[in-house]
């Protein structure tokens, strides 16, 4: 049985996220007939940058190494033009898919986004990391079709699920994951014969972008409160730079926190201060 239906699909992206994608699409029965994943001479612009030459390789699927991030040059149009792919599949690609691409594929190119309301809510930057730092206790992905706005296409499905206290930045991509895993396999045939349903998004709700977070955004203010530091370190934690603080002029980057609780008497100290430190290279501040 062909599950493609005879159609072309590739997928871009650059995290570990993009293989298990394309992992279990492969464990369903599907074939990806091209990766486009970037060149590791460009990976300084992607937080987390997973190379999938190995994986490729292994799978026997192609692989296109764009000369720019923006799919720009001659040689990218070219390059994946000639594919003549009916599906683009986004996952762990941080940017917008270019027009010219958009206008190749006979079906189109999608991709998920969300945040802890609905779209148009929360379009563009890092959706995940802004909804654990703000103490958000549940997320919306949506699976959408692209077009050439920010996160603005047509939503074919969503998910709600639940984050809790005990989330990282990881586990949120682990939960992101599985959601967009099972919003394709629920949608993909549909998409793949051209009569999947959508809704588009509000025009009447005007659009809330989330800001680019930097790694310099990661520098902790002791004068903040507990539980924002608390959140701040589990959403910028692996595979993210992580929060930060210096002692004197070192820098220490904190992967893990709790909110530690216990003597009155640490109100008397000064904010920032290490109060006690650990042999096992823990410590708490006040």
């Amino acid at each position: 049985m062909d599950k493609n239906k005879g159609k072309k699909i590739g997928v871009a992206g650059n995290h570990t996220t993009t293989i298990d994608l394309i992992s279990n699409l492969l464990h369903h029965g599907y074939k990806i007939d091209c990766i486009i994943n970037i060149a590791s001479s460009l990976d300084g612009k992607v937080a987390g940058y997973t190379d999938l030459g190995s994986f490729a390789k292994k799978n026997r699927i192609k692989i296109i190494r764009p000369k720019t991030y923006g799919l720009k040059s001659e040689y990218d149009k070219k390059a994946i033009g000639d594919l003549k792919l009916d599906v683009l599949l986004v996952c762990g690609w941080q940017r917008l898919v270019p027009e010219w691409l958009l206008s190749t594929l006979t079906i189109g190119a999608f991709g998920t986004h969300g945040s802890w309301k609905p779209l148009p809510y929360g379009r563009e930057r890092s959706p995940g990391n802004w909804s654990l730092l703000l103490g958000k206790d549940t997320f919306i992905d949506n699976l959408f079709k692209y077009d050439s706005g920010i996160d603005s296409g047509a939503i074919v499905g969503s998910i709600q699920f639940k984050l809790s206290p005990f989330d990282t930045i990881a586990t949120y991509y682990h939960k992101d994951q599985l959601v967009q895993q099972t919003l394709l396999l629920k949608h993909l045939p549909a998409l793949l014969s051209g009569t999947f349903n959508y809704r588009m998004q509000p025009t009447a709700k005007k659009a809330f972008l989330l800001p680019k977070r930097t790694e310099e955004d990661g520098v902790i203010d002791w004068n903040w409160k507990t539980e924002y530091i608390f959140n701040l370190v589990r959403a910028v934690t692996r595979p993210y730079p992580g929060a930060y603080t210096f002692l004197k002029s070192k820098k220490i980057t904190i992967w893990n926190a709790i909110p530690f609780h216990l003597f009155r008497s640490f109100k008397t100290k000064r904010v920032g201060e290490i109060i006690a430190a650990f042999d096992d290279s823990t410590f708490v501040v006040r």
